[in-house]
């Protein structure tokens, strides 16, 4: 049932957990007949709905389609998604949430052609849904902005780069996620990857639907316990323990461009909040 033998350009990489509506939709846009892909599903849920659907399927010929089950061992999140960097072997790797969604069906058919210009980081645009419209989230030049001069360590209530999903790496370069955080995971791991001399990053149109406010999500569960708060203190803790001093003089001037791109950007959403 599972091609497991291609080597692929591109790996797709979606972690799920008791959302199977979110990886159909994935699915339905990225696999199809005339498209090489290595496709990996890493399945961390309670239950084994996803895990039924999956050996349902018949995957195209061209798709080497990996399946990792972790329900029977429980993980944290994070560890399920470096069990997917594990086990990928393409050429370059993203790691899509099951919350997220390709904005475009020829999404897989973009990204292979920017992918011919062999950048070693690509930023996909994040998007979201309102009143059935697409509406961009964060203006292009603040992922240049990131791609510049790297995450600092307090970036993550002015995150303007966007989700995990809009993030494309050379499988080389894509580096493990740090399994002590929870909530600043993703941002500190893409921090470390900018951190690299000599990046080579392109910018692509091609979008990313993603949702916020989904009950799920590991934000949103911190947040309606009452605990966001002091985990982002212990999450900052750790990674200024980690963190080079010698970035300090960096990190505060990041700190300053983002504290006035913050205000032209709330700005900005509350004068289209009044005006629509």
């Amino acid at each position: 049932m599972f091609n497991t033998e291609k080597k692929s350009r591109l790996t797709i990489g979606i972690p799920c957990f008791n959302f199977l509506e979110g990886l159909k939709n994935i699915l339905e846009v990225i696999c199809k007949d005339d498209i090489g892909l290595e496709v990996i599903v890493g399945d961390d849920s309670t239950d084994d709905e996803i895990e039924k659907y999956i050996y349902s399927m018949t995957f195209p010929r061209n798709i080497r389609f990996i399946y990792l089950c972790s329900k029977y061992k429980r993980t944290s999140h994070v560890s399920n998604w470096n069990r997917i960097i594990d086990s990928s072997t393409g050429d370059y790797l993203l790691i899509m949430h099951h919350d997220d969604k390709p904005a475009s069906q020829r999404f897989v058919e973009e990204i292979l052609e920017i992918l011919d210009r062999e950048p070693d980081v690509c930023f996909l645009e994040p998007v979201t849904l309102v009143n059935n419209k697409l509406r961009s989230i964060y203006p292009e030049y603040l992922r240049r902005f990131y791609a510049l001069y790297g995450l600092p360590n307090r970036v993550f209530d002015l995150n303007f780069a966007g989700p995990p999903s809009i993030f494309i790496c050379r499988r080389e370069a894509y580096l493990k996620y740090d399994e002590r955080l929870m909530i600043l995971v993703d941002t500190e791991q893409m921090s470390r990857v900018l951190r690299k001399p000599n990046l080579f990053c392109v910018f692509a149109k091609t979008k990313i639907i993603t949702s916020t406010k989904l009950a799920g999500q590991v934000t949103n569960k911190y947040k309606a316990n009452g605990d966001y708060y002091n985990r982002i203190r212990l999450e900052r803790k750790i990674m200024n323990a980690a963190e080079n001093r010698s970035d300090m003089l960096k990190r505060i001037e990041w700190e300053i461009i983002l504290t006035f791109v913050s205000l032209h950007v709330r700005l900005k959403r509350f004068i289209e909040n009044i005006t629509s």
